[in-house]
């Protein structure tokens, strides 16, 4: 019913809502719930100190009011909580649905406010606490939480699902224990400073009380907030809590970890999780130690439902390690992003280990680093032979490489790559920082033609491709009818190169026109390009885009 006129009945129904007080409209209009239902005043005061207003019929009805909230603000919901005792209630679930501060719940923990606590606390689902939030410094007063709490038989919030926790100090660590509910609690994130590495015995124990909880869990973070590698390795005592934590998480499906938390221990136990789909790793540690173990050891680990893997910051040979220490049947997608410099053999070594999985699908990898100046940066170019590795991979339908040094193809290699991939949809390689005219693209509006015959699904496109139109046979090209099968949306032309005497924009755009008559096409282009070569593809841009 909601359907063809929700706006329309939310707009009136929002225009016979009382509105906020003084007190709110001189403020911020906040999205945390609480700040705002901590100075609703009751339905009584309202009709007495305001004039009565028609309220549409449709509020009377609780079911409208909850798909009405769901579109709103928490502070749009709190104002159309105000217009009737049953839109209030109505409301409850969406204002208090995600709480993003512990200290928003301080007002309504003390004493005198316990029946406002049993009002709210069974409607939040998402809590975050976050030592480190500088928006706030009054310490939280976890004593009035503990008195909530009691002997502990019923946990403070009985229906989060998601809870979120962040603390440099033990006495962070050990408050968290009265929030979580065993039965309700699905997601849950804990990031401990690089000072558990030095004394581990709070997160240690923290550890073992959740263990001991037997949480139900479907996705799992444990990190170090760590903004450079750890002076000293974590203690083997927590890396065993951390272990022993695993052991009794049989419903996981998403895990991230930081490689300072890693050990072959506690990834042998993450490959025996039998519902385990995603694995994470992010951090600064580059993970050797893990790696010398990963080389000696003649035993694979055996991930039979891992399907994405993941690694953030860490050295591109922490996700090889794992690919080759592990079996690993079901995974398809790969996604790395490392700020340590890679060598070339690295590189391969990683594409090689990658193209060995028979259900790949997607491969994502982007190197942000910087080649020191004393070196020369094609030292780190990528050669196309490279990727000869993954022409096996059939399946393949999305590959972006974002290295700090392009890899040059010929027509040669992108007829293979199209050939070899066909359910291609995202193709993406780039190199950061190329070094002006030194850098030439050996391709040129040729290696389209190949996309267009073998890759029917392709949408995104970037290749570094010049401006030649040199070889091009359009007449042949319009004739087979292969633009009629493409399904092109953008192309990037990357670092492109545009002599002088070449084709004229108009010529281009024509060109782009046959091979990808989309409507929706999109034509994108390095900013790192000469002001005379971006001019000319600006201009092609204007011609393909009509106003």
């Amino acid at each position: 019913m909601l359907g063809r006129t929700k706006r329309a009945l939310l707009d009136f129904c929002l225009s016979c809502v009382s509105p906020p007080p003084e007190a709110d409209r001189a403020g911020t209009r906040q999205s945390s719930p609480p700040s705002s239902l901590e100075d609703e005043r009751t339905l009584a005061e309202v009709g007495a100190s305001e004039k009565p207003r028609t309220m549409h019929p449709a509020l009377a009805i609780y079911d409208i009011v909850v798909n009405i909230a769901a579109f709103l603000e928490p502070a749009d919901a709190v104002a159309l909580g105000r217009a009737s005792r049953g839109t209030f209630f109505a409301v409850l679930p969406r204002v208090w649905a995600q709480v993003p501060a512990v200290r928003h719940l301080v007002p309504i923990a003390a004493a005198a406010q316990r029946s406002r606590w049993s009002l709210y606390a069974p409607h939040i689902q998402s809590l975050i606490f976050d030592e480190l939030d500088t928006r706030t410094s009054a310490p939280i007063p976890w004593t009035a939480f503990h008195a909530l709490h009691g002997d502990g038989a019923l946990p403070l919030l009985p229906c989060l699902k998601r809870l979120v926790w962040k603390s440099n100090t033990a006495r962070g660590t050990t408050a968290i224990l009265p929030f979580v509910n065993p039965d309700s609690l699905r997601r849950l994130e804990i990031a401990l400073s690089d000072y558990f590495s030095v004394d581990t015995s709070p997160a240690r124990q923290l550890l073992e009380q959740l263990t001991s909880r037997s949480l139900g869990l479907h996705s799992c973070k444990l990190s170090m907030l760590e903004d450079s590698p750890l002076e000293q390795p974590v203690a083997e005592d927590l890396l065993h809590a951390v272990k022993t934590f695993l052991t009794t998480q049989t419903t996981l499906q998403e895990v991230a970890l930081s490689p300072s938390l890693l050990s072959l221990a506690v990834v042998g136990q993450l490959a025996m999780i039998k519902s385990l789909s995603s694995f994470t790793i992010s951090g600064r540690d580059p993970l050797e130690p893990m790696l010398e173990e990963g080389v000696t050891s003649q035993c694979k680990l055996p991930f039979g439902s891992l399907r994405t893997m993941e690694t953030h910051h860490v050295g591109i040979g922490t996700c090889s390690a794992v690919l080759q220490r592990s079996h690993l049947q079901m995974l398809s997608k790969i996604r790395v992003w490392t700020t340590y410099l890679p060598s070339v053999d690295a590189l391969s070594s990683f594409i090689a280990s990658a193209a060995q999985l028979n259900r790949l699908e997607a491969l994502f990898l982007s190197v942000n680093a910087v080649i020191p100046l004393e070196e020369e940066r094609y030292d780190y170019m990528l050669p196309a032979s490279a990727l000869h590795p993954l022409r096996s991979c059939h399946q393949l339908s999305t590959l972006e490489l974002h290295l700090v040094c392009p890899t040059i193809l010929e027509v040669d290699d992108v007829h293979s790559m199209a050939t070899a991939w066909p359910q291609l949809q995202v193709l993406r390689m780039s190199g950061a920082g190329c070094d002006g005219l030194a850098y030439r693209s050996r391709l040129d509006f040729r290696a389209l033609i190949p996309f267009t015959e073998f890759c029917p699904r392709l949408q995104s496109l970037q290749l570094d491709i010049n401006a030649d139109l040199c070889g091009l046979d359009l007449d042949s090209l319009r004739a087979v009818g292969y633009a009629n099968h493409t399904a092109l949306r953008t192309l990037d032309v990357g670092w492109s190169w545009w002599a002088p005497d070449g084709p004229s924009p108009e010529d281009v755009a024509d060109v782009l026109t046959d091979i990808f008559p989309n409507e929706h096409f999109r034509l994108v282009w390095s900013i790192q390009l000469p002001t005379r070569i971006a001019r000319r593809w600006a201009t092609v841009y204007e011609i393909l885009t009509p106003c």
